[in-house]
């Protein structure tokens, strides 16, 4: 009985066109700038456009441009928004625009220059709105001069006292 062999397919290897600067910048254009979706429509891998990206001043213009566009539009919509007294728009700018104004959920300390202890954390009983408050506060806890904080705060270093 004669043997019937069967006819193995090989994958179909697709040859790739090559990815030049221009072929690049025209999908990160049609992309928005975003660099993954560019990856897909070029048919390369989004570490290889990166890399692509981060050698080629052309191109990061090219995203750095797309981007920009993009996030005019955001802004454009949010002064839409905000003008409509949207709750959700107008807090997200008081938080973000107005947090030099005093507009924050939290205090942000830049440095400063005082021993707390072995704890490592200071707990404040009263809001530090400059590095000067800040040094303040910290010297009266130093001195004992503070009241110790509430019970109800959590001991994040397991000491029950």
């Amino acid at each position: 009985m004669a043997e019937k062999y069967c006819r193995v397919k090989q994958p179909n290897k697709r040859r790739l066109k090559p990815l030049t600067e221009e072929r690049l910048s025209q999908a990160l254009r049609a992309s928005g700038g975003i660099q993954s979706h560019a990856a897909r429509l070029v048919s390369r891998t989004p570490a290889r456009v990166s890399q692509m990206i981060r050698e080629s001043d052309y191109l990061k213009e090219v995203r750095d441009a797309e981007t920009q566009e993009i996030f005019d539009l955001a802004k454009k919509g949010l002064k839409h928004l905000v003008k409509r007294k949207n709750v959700i728009a107008c807090i997200y700018c008081c938080k973000t625009l107005g947090k030099n104004e005093g507009w924050s959920e939290r205090h942000e300390v830049v440095s400063a220059n005082v021993n707390v202890g072995d704890r490592g954390v200071l707990l404040l009983p009263a809001p530090a709105n400059s590095l000067g408050d800040w040094e303040t506060l910290a010297s009266q806890w130093d001195r004992k001069q503070l009241p110790a904080p509430d019970n109800d705060v959590v001991d994040y270093y397991g000491d029950d006292e």
